[in-house]
């Protein structure tokens, strides 16, 4: 049986690697070097010769974001959103970057184009409220955040961010409620300092209205000395536990120190 031939040096030969690749590998290599313009120009040339340029297009906005030229990083992430519509990544970028500069018009479109490729996209969600919130354009951002908790019903987070937009709407029954829930949720969370701290000035607020509307309103007093809790629920107040004992507590002193009225108020 004759012995099998080979061409000289052709055993362990291995296919050189692409022009784009070696590119690549380079960029990589001078951003972990922190010379991040010498990346900049790698990811060009990589892209030149065959490179996928969406990703390196997203990375190229990465690296002007970290160098702090943001225009230029807004450039690269609208141009590979522009390639690749369909992909979440970019948009994911995207919403970041606009959201740092405050540029919350483009954020807010950013976010309703990415949930119209991915509708249960928490993070565009969440921006979306974010945004929302910041333009004070409150109506929405509930519209939002109640996504995000129909989504992930258990999230603290959500319903944290609903309690201040409720508050921000002098919401102040619903903002307690969702106050209230948070600590349900997370007792110990991130959140429970500045909920206690939220609790106190809604309970406050609310006994206020409620000591107002005893003021002017006999019928109400009548009822709220005989039924305070039911007489509360009726006129859609709702203080925090901690509050409602405390109210309880010293409603009768209050009330009775409260002057006579002498005509009766009406109300819904």
């Amino acid at each position: 049986m004759p012995e099998p031939s080979f061409s000289p040096n052709s055993i362990g030969r291995t296919a050189p690697f692409p022009v784009w690749q070696r590119h690549l590998k380079r960029a990589q290599q001078l951003t972990q070097d922190g010379q991040l313009h010498k990346a900049l120009t790698s990811l060009e040339r990589a892209i030149e010769t065959g490179a996928d340029a969406y990703s390196c297009t997203l990375r190229m906005a990465e690296i002007y974001r970290e160098l702090g030229v943001p225009r230029m990083a807004l450039e690269c992430v609208e141009k590979a959103v522009g390639l690749v519509p369909e992909r979440t990544q970019g948009y994911e970028l995207l919403i970041a970057m606009t959201l740092e500069t405050q540029n919350f018009t483009r954020a807010i479109e950013a976010c309703q184009q990415l949930i119209k490729i991915a509708p249960r996209h928490i993070m565009a969600h969440t921006a979306l409220a974010t945004a929302y919130i910041q333009t004070e354009e409150f109506d929405r951002a509930l519209r939002a955040v109640n996504v995000l908790i129909r989504l992930e019903p258990e999230s603290a987070d959500h319903h944290f961010k609903k309690a201040m937009i409720c508050q921000a709407q002098q919401n102040y029954a619903l903002a307690t409620y969702e106050f209230s829930y948070v600590l349900h949720l997370e007792p110990n969370g991130i959140h429970a300092s500045a909920t206690y701290e939220a609790l106190s000035v809604l309970d406050q607020c609310q006994v206020n209205q409620i000591m107002l509307l005893a003021s002017e309103d006999k019928l109400f007093r009548i009822k709220l000395n005989h039924d305070p809790m039911g007489t509360l629920r009726e006129r859609g107040f709702y203080l925090s536990e901690h509050g409602l004992q405390t109210f309880l507590e010293v409603s009768s002193q209050m009330i009775q120190s409260l002057p006579e009225t002498c005509h009766y108020r009406a109300y819904n």
